[in-house]
Parts: C-alpha cells; sequence; structure tokens
C-alpha cells in the first residue's frame, strides 16, 4: 500500500508551483485528476522544449517532467453541465488545490465557502504569489515577480552587476515543499478530527524563508547584504575555477584553515603554503589574489581527476555538470530517475524528489497525460456516469 493510497485530489493546477504538489502527491499514491480545457490548457503545454523540437500540446518535456501519474479532464468551464461534472468531483475529493490569481475560483462558485456546501470537510488549498488577503494580494505575478519582491533577486549575482533572477524561479521551487507540508498536516488534522480547511500558501512569505539570515543580520545591525558572487563570509577560497577542456569547470569550497591545508597538499605549490593564506581572514583579505592563482592552477588539470583527487582529501568539490549529466551521472542513476513510455513523445526520463519512504516509495504509474486523456475514465470509473450519458455530453461539447 502506497503511503498516500485512497487520498483523492481535485487538481485546478497549472504551470509549476501547483503541479508540483499534485504530483508529489501523485507519486506517492494519492488519486489526481487534474482539470483542463481544450481552449485553455496549461501553459506550460506551450512551452518547450519539445520532444524532436516539433511543437503540439501532448509534446512538452516541461509539462511531462511535472504531471506524471495524474489523470486528465477536459472540460468547458462555460458549460453548466460541465459545472455539475465538477460539483460531483468535489463531493468525491478529499482535496481541491489551485494555483489562478486570487479571485479566479470564486468566480467559477468554487471557493472554499462554496465547495463546504458540497462537502463539509473538504481540504482546499490555493497557491499564489502574494497571497488571498492583504494589500497586494491582487496584483498579477509568477515566480520571478515573488522573487524579485521577497529580496533574494538582490541577493543574486556579482556586486558590479544589475539583481539576478534565476532561470528556474524559486518561488515555484520553493513553495510547494510548504504547501506539501502544510496539506499533509490537514490531512492529519482531518482524519483526527473528522474537520477540513483553507490553506492559503503565499510565494512571498515561502521565499522570505531564504531571505531570513539577511533579514535578521539588517534587524540587529543595521548592516545590509547584497549580491556577493560566490564570496562567503564563511569559507574562502569558494567559487568555480575553470579547468582544462571548453568550458569546463570545478567548484570547490573551503570551510576551514584544516581545509585549507589540505588543499595547499594537493595544489603543492609555493604560494600555497604564504603565510597569508594560513587563516580564513587572510584569505578573505588577498581573496582576489588567492581566486587567480587557484585559477592559474586548476586550468591545466582535467576536471574529473582534479574533483576526485580533491575529495580524497576531504575537500568540497565537484564537477560543474551540463545537461547531459542525465545520462551519465551514476548518482542519478543509483537515486532512481524513472523513465515511462509517453504516446507522443516515447521513452521519457522523469526526475524524482529528493527524498524517498523506505516502506512506500515513491513509483512511476503513469506518464503525464495527454489533453482530456482521461476524460471518459474519470466519467465512467469515478463518477459513475454511464456511455450513453457520456457520448450526449460530448455531443454537447463539455469536454472540449
Amino acid at each position: 500500500m502506497k503511503a498516500l493510497e485512497g487520498i483523492k485530489i481535485l487538481d485546478f493546477c497549472w504551470v509549476l508551483a501547483g503541479p508540483q504538489v499534485t504530483r508529489c502527491l501523485a507519486d506517492f499514491g494519492a488519486t489526481v485528476v487534474r482539470i483542463e480545457s481544450h481552449t485553455y490548457p496549461d501553459i506550460v503545454r506551450t512551452m518547450g522544449p519539445y520532444k524532436d523540437d516539433v511543437m503540439g500540446f501532448n509534446r512538452s518535456a516541461y509539462f511531462a517532467d511535472m504531471n506524471c501519474n495524474k489523470y486528465d479532464m477536459s472540460l468547458d468551464m462555460k458549460k453548466p453541465q460541465a459545472m455539475e461534472i465538477i460539483r460531483q468531483l468535489v463531493d468525491w475529493a478529499d482535496v481541491v488545490i489551485e494555483n489562478f490569481a486570487p479571485g479566479a475560483v470564486e468566480r467559477w462558485g468554487l471557493g472554499y465557502n462554496d465547495l463546504v456546501k458540497i462537502k463539509p470537510d473538504v481540504i482546499m488549498m490555493s497557491l499564489s504569489t502574494q497571497g488571498q488577503t492583504g494589500p497586494d494580494s491582487q496584483g498579477p505575478g509568477w515566480g520571478a515577480v515573488a522573487e524579485a519582491l521577497s529580496g533574494l533577486a538582490d541577493l543574486s549575482g556579482w556586486p558590479d552587476r544589475l539583481p539576478s533572477v534565476t532561470q528556474y524561479v524559486w518561488g515555484d521551487a520553493i513553495t510547494p515543499r510548504f504547501g506539501l507540508i502544510a496539506l499533509l498536516s490537514a490531512l492529519d488534522y482531518r482524519a483526527r478530527t473528522g474537520k477540513g480547511q483553507y490553506i492559503d500558501v503565499c510565494q512571498l512569505e515561502s521565499l522570505a524563508y531564504l531571505t531570513a539570515i539577511p533579514a535578521l543580520e539588517f534587524s540587529a545591525t543595521g548592516k545590509k547584504v547584497t549580491r556577493c558572487g560566490s564570496h562567503s563570509d564563511r569559507a574562502c577560497p569558494q567559487g568555480a575555477y575553470p579547468c582544462r577542456g571548453e568550458d569546463s569547470w570545478c567548484a570547490v569550497t573551503i570551510n576551514s584553515d584544516k581545509e585549507w591545508q589540505a588543499l595547499g597538499k594537493v595544489i603543492g605549490a609555493d604560494w600555497a603554503n604564504d603565510s597569508k593564506f594560513k587563516t580564513l581572514a587572510g584569505r578573505h583579505q588577498n581573496e582576489e589574489e588567492l581566486n587567480r592563482l587557484i585559477s592559474g592552477w586548476t586550468e591545466k588539470l582535467p576536471v574529473d581527476e582534479l574533483v576526485e583527487s580533491l575529495q580524497k582529501q576531504g575537500i568540497i568539490a565537484a564537477v560543474v555538470s551540463d545537461p547531459e549529466m542525465l545520462n551519465n551521472d551514476p548518482q542519478l542513476r543509483h537515486r532512481g530517475f524513472w523513465k515511462l513510455e509517453h504516446p507522443e513523445i516515447g521513452e521519457f526520463d522523469y526526475d524524482t524528489w529528493g527524498f524517498d519512504l523506505s516502506l512506500t516509495p515513491a513509483e512511476a504509474l503513469m506518464p503525464a497525460p495527454c489533453l482530456g486523456e482521461h476524460s471518459y475514465y474519470v466519467c465512467s470509473e469515478i463518477l459513475g456516469m454511464d456511455p450513453e450519458k457520456f457520448a450526449e455530453l460530448a455531443g454537447d461539447g463539455v469536454f472540449d
């Protein structure tokens, strides 16, 4: 039996933050029914990369990775019959999750106050950029907006350059983790009390967690922490250093004087024993020179051999990998990246979680669904609808 087997999820999520929550639930055994429409499909279906660079709603690798193990139903929400199906699914579900802009589901008549009239113990979770309440709650935004508002962007990049928003927006990566914890807690609470609840998950507040130390330092000392590149007050040297070959790099962090002595033995050059580098304070004072000397040493060496020799001495070091790591990284293969056969894009790698459960592990059962692939299954197997009724509704465009 899976950890979340028997838990039923009605999924109105799109893009990244919400779908990551529902994918984790599905991977650990929950039954997830996601709602889309052919008129307004999940926008990630229109984002590459695409299999063989051929565009299509069912060919996005981005969408596929976020949505395996889920059922997908297409409904035209403007049709009264579609809303009746939704109400039946609300009655079926334990949890309803959405991550539209605040007010969107209320306009459909699917806000929490509407849902509890159908199912009093339902758990509902909303994920949004700035939460459902407050003076800025209605401000539109994606994860990158929350990243900027939280101050995280001001901490990212080089001191002589503009703030940097990460390529994979942190708001969409961190927020689902907070949402999962809250949701599992709500399921436990309902199991003990029989009561559901509404969960409001805010990307801005989730990202504020990542800026807690700079915020506390400013509060306590008045010092404003800002962009510092690879510099760290607690480590030196620290950075990515060029190695032999085209665009080949090694990341190294030295956290103590003892580790510096170990690095000096590997380097073997006289400058590595210079007294001005002996302490953390000295290395910080001469950081620019030190980085230049280390780069001159590393650029003559092949990265794999260098990393292996450093790690053998207990030094934190790693190859700066490129996307080909998916096929040749032994650690990823050991940890069990999944391969599933998708009807349109063929065999595809699905990443797994950074954690697992020993007795009830996550499992890959279904590839990401094609748009509306399971409309008939949901109606017949979950809602008990007879084929004639389904055909009638299909003829009226309800499943468009």
